[in-house]
């Protein structure tokens, strides 16, 4: 079993080495396999673990003994922990949700902060498997979810702040009970498992065993169905980011996009178009619809000045030819403080390789950076918007992050060529609207990273290239210009 999930972490680019993985883990009996699978399978992976728990203050003393229980596994193999504590039950009653959406907000927020904390090139491991991964198909199904509803949970999910891997995803319920019986480890049940007034636990134990009868291999035929969707679904949103790219335009918060030109797309590739326009204008995904993508691409056919009310304040209307969306704030228009990072700071950044924290507002965005030898690494570095590599000799002796200034340029290639930064944000059809708050590093006018994107030629690694300066920018793309090379 440890083979098999190292393979699909391997194929599915979970962990390189050098990374750190923070796993959640409730005491339950697949966090608690996951935990020893990672630690089983560190060296192999070039890893290093640690842990978090959560104690969600919903079931009393039960709560408490699970807190004591992962304490007392994670001393016993010598892992770190970090146990948070959290009042679900009064944000739940404070913002008039339910209790399982107020603990899975509060669960995902104490990782994310103990995630930024670590540094760079940490990744945090959920336990989800198989069963999971069904319950959330046919849950989404069940409530009117389009395409990327059904294909299920992703293996890898990156925000922008945190990365989010989920190695169990190929392994069973059944395989993680037997792992953990052949190393005879207990784990915790949490007794709200079979509390039915909750909907994934009417699926798991209603649904899924009438599944199982009707095919003993439904879990698994499920969860490859929801794989092929994917990757269908993957190859339709790059078609639909290029159309969005070239034909959506801002201008003082409103999205527009023209109507004959999303008429011509393939049905869909046009509601996922209508979706990505959703999503921006909402700045959010939960709770957005198949019903709302249907309601605006109708609305596509009504007259000039019919509108539509949507969720999260968004309003949809036809003006003339073009459909137009607006909602909240999408023009950017956040003050961007400039900062100088030092030659000092950046030194210190060669301190064991580890990751140094260069900066960090008061919004939560922050900048990381480490330096190692050009001789540690391979010739290749994966593609990443908001981690670059960059030859340290031509950086170490500082830099400002700022936003665009006259005189800015870029050097596009190793011959040297040099473009003004506004007439290169132009030939990359960067909206107007958005060239004034996308982070810059620079030196003087000079750019050495369009945060987010490219780097300039001249400070790229080289054959000549003896030390790396890695930098990580955390905070999504709020100020950063995303790079779809």
């Amino acid at each position: 079993m440890e083979q098999k999930i190292m393979e699909y972490m391997r194929r599915n680019s979970m962990a390189g080495k050098g990374d750190h993985i923070l796993v959640a883990c409730s005491g339950g009996a697949d966090s608690v396999c996951l935990l020893l699978i990672l630690h089983a399978c560190r060296t192999l992976l070039g890893i290093s673990v640690s842990a978090v728990h959560v104690e969600h203050g919903i079931r009393g003393a039960d709560s408490r003994e699970d807190a004591v229980f992962v304490q007392d596994l994670c001393s016993r193999l010598e892992i770190p922990l970090t146990i948070c504590t959290v009042d679900v039950p009064e944000y739940a009653l404070q913002h008039r949700i339910g209790m399982e959406e107020a603990a899975r907000i509060l669960r995902y927020e104490q990782l994310e902060l103990c995630a930024q904390k670590t540094g760079l090139h940490t990744r945090i491991a959920i336990a989800h498997h198989m069963e999971d991964n069904v319950e959330t198909v046919l849950f989404q199904m069940a409530r009117g979810s389009g395409l990327a509803g059904m294909c299920g949970i992703a293996p890898v999910r990156d925000t922008g702040r945190v990365c989010y891997i989920r190695p169990l995803l190929c392994v069973s319920r059944n395989e993680i009970e037997q792992y953990l019986a052949a190393y005879g480890q207990k784990y915790r049940t949490d007794r709200t498992n079979m509390d039915e007034s909750y909907t994934r636990n009417r699926i798991r134990n209603t649904i899924l065993p009438k599944l199982a009868g009707i095919n003993p291999q439904a879990v698994a035929h499920i969860n490859e169905s929801a794989q092929r969707l994917r990757e269908a679904y993957d190859f339709m949103q790059e078609q639909a980011g290029e159309f969005y790219h070239d034909h959506v335009r801002r201008k003082e918060g409103v999205l527009a996009v023209e109507c004959e030109k999303l008429a011509g797309l393939h049905p869909a590739l046009r509601q996922e178009v209508l979706r990505m326009l959703l999503f921006e204008s909402a700045g959010k995904q939960k709770d957005i619809a198949a019903v709302h993508v249907d309601a605006v691409e109708h609305l596509m056919e009504l007259q000039s000045g019919r509108r539509l009310d949507l969720p999260y304040g968004v309003t949809a209307y036809r003006e003339y030819g073009r459909l137009c969306m607006t909602g909240r704030d999408l023009t950017g228009a956040k003050k961007v403080v400039p900062f100088w990072v030092t030659a000092e700071q950046i030194a210190s950044c060669r301190k064991n390789g580890e990751a140094v924290l260069l900066w960090e507002s008061e919004e939560g965005e922050s900048l990381w950076g480490r330096v190692y030898d050009r001789s540690a690494c391979g010739e290749e570095f994966e593609k990443k918007p908001y981690t670059k590599q960059l030859d340290y000799d031509k950086i170490k002796d500082g830099f400002f992050v700022r936003t665009r200034q006259n005189g800015d340029y870029f050097v596009l290639n190793d011959d040297g060529q040099h473009k003004k930064l506004s007439d290169y944000m132009i030939n990359e059809k960067i909206p107007a609207s958005e060239r004034d708050h996308i982070l810059l590093l620079a030196q003087d006018h000079r750019i050495a990273w369009i945060i987010g994107g490219r780097i300039g030629a001249d400070y790229k690694i080289s054959r000549d290239t003896a030390q790396v300066f890695e930098l990580q920018y955390n905070g999504g793309n709020f100020h950063g210009l995303h790079d779809k090379a």
